[in-house]
């Protein structure tokens, strides 16, 4: 699979389009773009327009033409039906997207600006163009935006609420891994500092305003000006006549950092009355962050909330308030930050968008997975699917086997799966469920006897002539060695975490999963991480990459939330010391907050010896386990926060049904939790860290945190396309 990405600008000049082609690996993107002369030329990563930005308004609106319909013609006849193609604006949409649908090309449209708030000339055709726009987004595979707040723009416009068949937000935030230098020699700087490094147009940005300030006020304040567009020539004749006015020319990414060095403030006035500028995803809202600069702006742009907030920055509105006043109000906010940095930027960067690319990155991975699944039902006829190392379906023990129970369908008859089951677990013993076959075996899945249950499992499989075989867990890999030498079959394995170093097992157990591992790793063709964590222990240990999927968490959710909060926190596990349940109940016990645990408390005798010793505190109710999904739905719904104790495994399943109940939860502090969770929960390390949270809880809340995340990488539909795009 190739990623083609489409944009009606130069390559060099747009940071969005290198990022969007950033979300793959560099030697499978390529650009499609319309070049202002010679410096990009096609080569095997990049398709240019023949035809150069240049020439009278005439010769331009020619080539204009010409280059809605070269985008067509480069769909059809440079990009394949598994690839995957990103129209960057309506321009490159508006013939290419039918192009790709003819062909079978999934297509994914970037609504970077509507197109009618960008050309002026087309004003008198908007609400035309803004319904076209709105058709080419609903046809689109998925449609991306810089923020939420865009999807409000046609509703507003046309009257049309815009649901695509998937969204994918892509906020924009810089990508840079260059940190500021100072190499930049200007004329001598006087007075405070203020940049402004994008699009130089009339009438939008305030320029005019920012200039008139600088002029009157030489020895105040300096300005730089960086960056393309109609002032050019303007700015190029001020910065001659005026000491304390510079005009850098373009910029991009490489020299950006050096210009925010040179500056105290960066100017991103957007006008109130342009309706664009109230659904902006403003590049210097972003950058004032990463470079901890103070910003000057308006509040009509939705990041100004955040602004306020941080305290890093000025609002005026100059068509509202007078531009003396306005003047007035800047000069004294930059007297008064003079040379002064905010630290609270740096802290919002690194707590919010310092690993912003990496997340994306593997979302936008599971987007291609799901789009690249193949729908043709001859193919899963043809093919065989073993799912081995489960208690089996219907699901009444543990993560794998709901899982399991998500991979099935009711509707897809046509897909031939076989899943092997315990003959132990079940009373009754059908020969099917749902579109899979069963298939028992007459020892237990779990214990000392889920060596030769897997393995048993494997051998049936193989002679049974499956075509792939999905096996989760590894008790069962000591026998693939020999599995290879006999057979083709592809083999998929989930490793189940690090099994390995779980507090239960004995030392000689540890030394043979960790063996198990190894040969799963070395003898699967595909090895499948359910957390982020374990995909890079897996890259670190083995030099293997990892897929990473979740588990799905949705299906907790049995009909719409009624959200209330009846006082109490709620936690729910397997009773095991690596769980932290002593640590939650220790914590609890020094506090007056009522906890409700629901665990396997009789099961174990460090379960028994736990509920013995707090079941006396009148705040925990030691509650035996509950299957009913409808009362856990209820109990989750009306808890106040939730508290997660795991320490070991990878993403754990009641972690990610939690997270769709917009609650907020502490989780403790581990790599796993902290890659399920996105670092948005609350972390503690000890049973201290924990009271302090409980004390202070009433003022936590990170539930919608949880709930977005939640939603964008852990519903069973995610989970389930990405499995079966593995399947080969």
């Amino acid at each position: 699979m190739k990623l083609f990405v489409f944009r009606s600008l130069p390559l060099h000049a747009d940071s969005r389009t290198q990022r969007n082609m950033g979300l793959v690996d560099n030697n499978l993107s390529y650009s499609c773009t319309w070049e202002k002369d010679a410096s990009i030329s096609s080569n095997k990563n990049s398709f240019s327009f023949p035809f150069y930005k240049s020439g009278n308004p005439f010769l331009r609106g020619v080539k204009y033409i010409l280059f809605i319909f070269w985008v067509p013609y480069i769909v059809i006849t440079k990009i394949k039906k598994d690839d995957v193609i990103i129209f960057m604006d309506f321009e490159t949409a508006l013939l290419g997207l039918w192009a790709a649908k003819l062909k079978g090309i999934k297509s994914i449209f970037d609504i970077v600006d509507p197109f009618a708030q960008t050309k002026r000339g087309l004003r008198f055709f908007s609400k035309i163009i803004d319904y076209l726009e709105y058709r080419v987004a609903l046809c689109a595979d998925v449609v991306i935006v810089p923020h939420l707040s865009r999807l409000k723009y046609y509703k507003d416009t046309i009257g049309k609420v815009l649901k695509p068949k998937k969204l994918f937000v892509v906020e924009n935030v810089p990508d840079y891994s260059l940190s500021p230098i100072n190499n930049l020699k200007y004329k001598q700087k006087k007075g405070c500092r203020v940049g402004y490094f994008g699009t130089l147009d009339y009438g939008s940005r305030g320029l005019e305003f920012l200039i008139s300030l600088a002029k009157e006020n030489p020895n105040s304040i300096s300005v730089i000006f960086a960056g393309q567009g109609g002032m050019e020539a303007e700015l190029v004749e001020t910065s001659l006549k005026h000491t304390n006015i510079d005009f850098f020319g373009s910029f991009n990414a490489e020299t950006l950092p050096e210009l925010y060095n040179e500056v105290d403030f960066t100017w991103a006035y957007y006008c109130p009355s342009i309706p664009l500028h109230k659904y902006a995803a403003p590049n210097k809202y972003y950058e004032h962050l990463y470079f901890n600069t103070l910003i000057i702006t308006s509040k009509v742009i939705p990041q100004f909330e955040v602004i306020d907030q941080l305290n890093s920055g000025i609002a005026i509105d100059i068509d509202l308030e007078s531009q003396d006043d306005a003047k007035y109000r800047i000069l004294k906010c930059l007297e008064a930050s003079f040379n002064t940095k905010n630290t609270a930027c740096n802290q919002y960067w690194k707590e919010n968008y310092a690993d912003y690319y990496t997340k994306k990155r593997m979302d936008f991975e599971c987007i291609l997975n799901s789009m690249s699944i193949k729908k043709d039902l001859e193919y899963y006829k043809d093919n065989k699917i073993s799912i081995i190392g489960t208690v089996g379906v219907p699901a009444c023990y543990g993560g794998f086997e709901t899982l399991v129970e998500n991979l099935l369908s009711d509707d897809e008859q046509d897909r031939n799966i076989t899943v092997y089951c315990s003959s132990k677990s079940y009373l009754e013993r059908p020969s099917k469920y749902r579109n899979a076959k069963l298939h028992y075996i007459p020892l237990n899945a779990n214990g000392a006897q889920s060596i030769p249950y897997d393995i048993w499992s494997l051998c049936h499989s193989v002679w049974k002539g499956s075509d792939n075989i999905l096996l989760l867990g590894v008790s069962g890999a000591i026998c693939l060695p020999v599995i290879r030498l006999f057979s083709k079959v592809r083999i998929i394995t989930n490793i189940d975490g690090l099994e390995w170093k779980r507090a239960k097992w004995s030392g000689l157990v540890k030394k043979f999963l960790k063996y198990s591992e190894k040969l799963a790793v070395k003898y699967s063709d595909v090895i499948v991480a359910d957390n982020a964590a374990i995909a890079d222990y897996v890259r670190n240990e083995y030099q293997v990459r990892a897929e990473v999927i979740a588990y799905g968490g949705d299906h907790a959710v049995i009909s719409d939330l009624n959200l209330s909060d009846e006082n109490y926190a709620l936690a729910l596990c397997r009773i095991e010391p690596e769980n932290n349940v002593e640590l939650i109940l220790k914590s609890f016990s020094q506090t007056s907050k009522k906890l409700k645990f629901i665990g396997n408390w009789d099961n174990s005798d460090f379960g028994l010896a736990m509920k013995s010793q707090y079941q006396q505190f009148d705040n925990i109710d030691i509650i035996d386990p509950i299957y009913d999904i409808k009362v856990l739905f209820d109990m989750r719904q009306k808890c106040s926060f939730y508290v997660h104790g795991h320490s070991a495994g990878g993403t754990n399943p009641s972690l990610v049904e939690m997270m769709h109940f917009n609650k907020s939860i502490f989780a403790f502090d581990c790599n796993y939790n902290r890659a399920s969770t996105e670092d948005k929960a609350e972390f503690f390390s000890d049973d201290e860290e924990l009271t302090q949270l409980i004390n202070k809880s009433v003022d936590i809340s990170n539930g919608s945190h949880m709930q977005d995340v939640a939603e964008r990488r852990y519903t069973w539909k995610i989970v389930k396309d990405q499995y079966f795009s593995l399947f080969k």
